[in-house]
């Protein structure tokens, strides 16, 4: 079987109401989300676990500092393009990835899927899902500034209760 292709293979779903249940959120929640794929830059955009916390406490007897992996960590950012008319104001529909995320400390529950097209809306059979809970810093200003087009970058504070195992499952609903 050949390798597959990330592109338009990628969909990230926020809610910015917490689902009833966050690790067995309904299709019928995830489909009233917000997509974002298609507002955001791809090489750009980040939600994942990253390099756990580590500690060494050898026993007195054992040779060398054997290390173990602690706390879970996790990192996400969105670089976001903004959507202007020609007098420079938001448009208002093609915007809203932008309005839901300009605010500092705006709470989101996210769900990220690899596979399926990102057009296609969720189904209780979607494997992989991932999961993120956290909340929005800052918009900051992108390094290259004035080149290619408008965008802000959002960096994302990702709580614990993050899930990247495989252990996120759609349910049909009620």
């Amino acid at each position: 079987m050949p390798r597959t292709s990330a592109e338009e293979r990628i969909k990230q779903t926020f809610l910015f109401t917490k689902p009833v249940n966050p690790l067995k959120p309904t299709a019928a929640e995830l489909n009233a989300g917000l997509d974002i794929q298609c507002r955001t830059m791809r090489n750009e955009t980040r939600l994942s676990a990253v390099g756990s916390e580590t500690f060494s406490e050898p026993l007195g007897c054992e040779p060398g500092n054997p290390t173990d992996f602690g706390s879970s960590n996790f990192e996400g950012s969105l670089t976001i393009f903004r959507w202007l008319d020609s007098t420079g104001k938001p448009e208002t529909t093609e915007d809203e990835v932008w309005d839901a995320f300009k605010v500092k400390g705006t709470e989101f529950w996210a769900y990220q899927r690899q596979g399926p097209r990102h057009d296609q809306e969720w189904a209780a059979a979607d494997a992989d899902v991932e999961y993120f809970h956290g909340t929005t810093d800052n918009p900051q200003q992108p390094s290259d500034t004035g080149a290619g087009y408008l965008k802000k970058v959002v960096p994302l504070a990702l709580r614990g209760d993050c899930k990247v195992d495989g252990s996120v499952t759609i349910t049909a609903g009620p």
